[in-house]
């Protein structure tokens, strides 16, 4: 039992060791691997420090890169290239393209580099014409421009795989629609094992709008050039002629470039010397040439088709200097200024005609007083004639003498009234403008003519006008024609033989003849042309056949007024006149007036009426003592009561102290004092309803219009008539 006890205690004894032992050994075992696993803790730990250090180096490339690749301003993008080498989805995009586009960078990787390229629509490429577009369906013009696009972008990846690189322009379509030109440069990169496109566009609508602003100046340059209506050569730094254009050309009248370069705008011999040695030295300057095209033919200086002279306004610039103060080159502007030259001798002519005028206005102030104070001596003389006639009845030879009186101051009356029409002077409201026909009147003065021409003289009458009628008085129309018809008369007279030729025509005074006639209104004028077969004229009596009181005709023979009168008149009917003679073959007058579209009034003889007379009381102010005694004797021939005062400050007191004496009033208008229409506009103030006549022997700023508004019934210019101011007289009472 005890060996049995022993023998188990042994063999527990043996189990345990063994337990122990095996335990020992694993213990062992687990600490070589505790010991292993620490050992390689230790160096993975190590390995985790390097690597968490370059992940951190490479966090701040990608930060770098990132950084660069979104603050760029250019648009930088990166795609792939599909199988069938279209370019694919975008990989990433910067901040500049998201920014340009108007897209999110969310929006973009899901698009294509075709997506946002703006598609042209196919029409020169894909064989389309306008009128095409407007029947086919958008659809389809959409998908013949994708096809094309497509066609394009795989021709473009085929060369950038070729390549590596390439450079190509572009335009983008923003989010918007809105294109935006861009210059793209293309590489081939390697990422994850792969080949991809990175792509930086360069937004160049500045340059685009640049170059176009270069080409827009080249080309308004280049038609300045051409179209220009200055003479424009260019020349080299070399003076070798560059280009020159065509009004160049046509002022010279030469061909072609080849021939104009022949003339040598540096060094000619029209320039003056100082002009030639200021060239010399490369300034630029201005110099003005006269040039004798038929010298230039003679001397075959070059080919021109031009003749006579022609003056030229140069100007060479200079256009600047390089950087060894050399000419860069010249320009030069032609200019031909013959029309200015002309247009200065016009305007020096003018210059003679307006002195020419000032000199007449003179002469008209002096004719104007005189004619004042003739009218004043004539008022009496005609006055008391007319009286002495009417009293002498029944005595023929107080009634031949009182006759001769009367007609030789007609005669002055007239002549002071031509003296007034010349200088403008005469009241226009005594000419009653109507539509008048000419040619009866030519005929009438033609026939009086006649009679007065020798049987050896012939008049040719050619009335071809077919409208005649003119916007005129009958009386100053004879007056014209038959001074002129009396003219070629005495200009043939001499001879004793010769022809008058009287013509009328028509013609239309359009754009075309306004050039020679600047003067006239466009529309039909009628032209009549009196021709003689005398002795003509020099330049120098032409020069003076209008001026007032010159005369070539014997002493008492004529007034030198004729052709003065005629003047004024055809003037004042917008008209004109114009001589062509020659010393031994005649003259032609040419006398120009604007027709109208009017029936012609005809005039018809007044019979003879007798004297109307009334019993009514007159009050008559002249301050002349004469005029105002016959005027008295002439209105109580007729029965007036006369009241006369020689002042108007006399009849405006007799006026104010009994208004209502008087029924009429006359007055003269130059008085000293008040004058007649001051006294007018008084009395008018206190007695408004009575009538009221104003005399004067010079109606200078003096018209009907203006004594009308003031309450003035007649303008009367002396002398005056009987017949004419008793009728007025009795017509104005009778219509109060």
């Amino acid at each position: 039992m005890f060996l049995y006890l022993l023998a188990s205690l042994i063999t527990a004894l043996i189990l345990s060791i063994l337990i122990i032992l095996y335990f020992i050994s694993k213990w062992r075992e687990s600490s070589k691997k505790a010991y292993l696993l620490f050992e390689q803790n230790k160096l993975q730990y190590q390995k985790n420090i390097e690597l968490e250090s370059v992940l951190a180096e490479k966090q701040k490339e990608k930060e770098w890169y990132c950084n660069v690749f979104n603050n760029t301003k250019d648009m930088v993008y990166v795609h792939d290239i599909t199988d069938d080498l279209l370019p694919g989805k975008f990989l990433d995009v910067n901040d500049a393209m998201c920014k340009n586009l108007k897209y999110t960078r969310e929006q973009l990787v899901q698009m294509t580099p075709m997506d946002i390229e703006a598609i042209d629509t196919p029409v020169a490429t894909a064989g389309y014409s306008k009128s095409d577009l407007a029947v086919l369906p958008d659809n389809y013009i959409h998908s013949q421009a994708y096809k094309l696009a497509t066609r394009n972008a795989r021709q473009l990846v085929d060369r950038l795989i070729k390549e590596n690189q390439i450079v190509h322009e572009c335009s983008f379509e923003d989010r918007n629609g809105n294109s935006v030109p861009v210059s793209i440069a293309a590489r081939i990169v390697q990422f994850m094992g792969r080949k991809v496109v990175m792509c930086t566009a360069q937004d160049i609508s500045e340059q685009l709008a640049a170059k176009h602003a270069l080409y827009e100046s080249r080309q308004r340059f280049q038609d300045f050039f051409v179209h220009s209506p200055i003479g424009i050569a260019i020349y080299d730094a070399q003076r070798k002629m560059v280009d020159v254009n065509q009004s160049c050309l046509r002022m010279f009248g030469v061909p072609d470039n080849e021939q104009f370069a022949k003339f040598n705008i540096f060094d000619n011999s029209f320039m003056t010397e100082d002009v030639r040695q200021r060239m010399s030295k490369g300034e630029s300057i201005k110099y003005e040439a006269t040039i004798d095209f038929n010298d230039v033919i003679k001397q075959s200086l070059f080919i021109t088709s031009k003749t006579s002279v022609a003056h030229f306004s140069i100007l060479i610039n200079n256009m600047g200097y390089d950087n060894d103060f050399n000419p860069r080159g010249f320009c030069a502007q032609i200019q031909d200024i013959s029309e200015h030259r002309q247009a200065e001798i016009e305007l020096r002519e003018n210059e003679k005609q307006l002195r020419q005028a000032e000199k007449m206005e003179a002469i008209g102030s002096l004719a104007g007083g005189i004619a004042h104070d003739f009218n004043n001596i004539l008022t009496p003389i005609l006055g008391y004639a007319e009286l002495t006639l009417r009293m002498a009845s029944g005595n023929p030879a107080t009634e031949k003498c009182m006759q001769g009186i009367i007609k030789a101051g007609s005669r002055a009356k007239d002549l002071v009234n031509q003296i007034l029409t010349y200088f403008r002077k005469s009241d226009d409201s005594e000419e009653e403008v109507r539509p008048t026909l000419v040619t009866p009147i030519i005929k009438e003065v033609l026939a009086l003519q006649r009679k007065a021409m020798s049987p050896e003289m012939e008049i040719n009458r050619m009335l071809k006008a077919e409208h005649d009628t003119v916007m005129a008085n009958a009386t100053k129309i004879h007056q014209v024609f038959m001074n002129l018809c009396t003219n070629a008369y005495h200009a043939m007279r001499d001879m004793g033989k010769g022809t008058l030729e009287v013509t009328t025509s028509n013609f239309i005074m359009d754009r075309r003849s306004k050039r020679k006639f600047p003067e006239f209104k466009e529309g039909e004028y009628l032209q009549i042309s009196i021709k003689d077969t005398g002795c003509g004229m020099n330049k120098e009596t032409m020069a003076r056949i209008f001026e007032p009181f010159f005369t070539t005709k014997k002493k008492g023979e004529g007034t030198g007024m004729g052709l003065s009168v005629v003047q004024g008149i055809i003037k004042k009917l917008n008209g004109a006149i114009s001589v062509e003679s020659e010393p031994g073959k005649g003259s032609v007058f040419h006398v120009m007036l604007p027709t109208v579209e009017a029936k012609a009034f005809v005039e018809t003889s007044s019979t003879n009426e007798i004297l109307p007379t009334g019993t009514e009381c007159i009050l008559l102010v002249d301050d002349e003592p004469d005029v105002l005694e016959m005027m008295t004797h002439m209105l109580q021939s007729i029965h007036y009561k006369v009241i006369a005062a020689s002042t108007g400050d006399t009849a405006l007191r007799l006026f104010r102290n009994n208004p209502d004496e008087f029924n009429f009033v006359i007055t003269d208008q130059a008085m000293p004092g008040i004058t007649g229409m001051e006294l007018a506009a008084e009395i008018l103030s206190i007695r408004s309803n009575i009538p009221i006549i104003l005399v004067t022997g010079f109606p200078e700023n003096i018209s009907p219009e203006k004594t009308q508004s003031i309450g003035i019934r007649e303008l009367i210019i002396k002398p005056l008539i009987l017949s004419d101011l008793a009728k007025i007289i009795r017509r104005e009472l009778d219509k109060k």
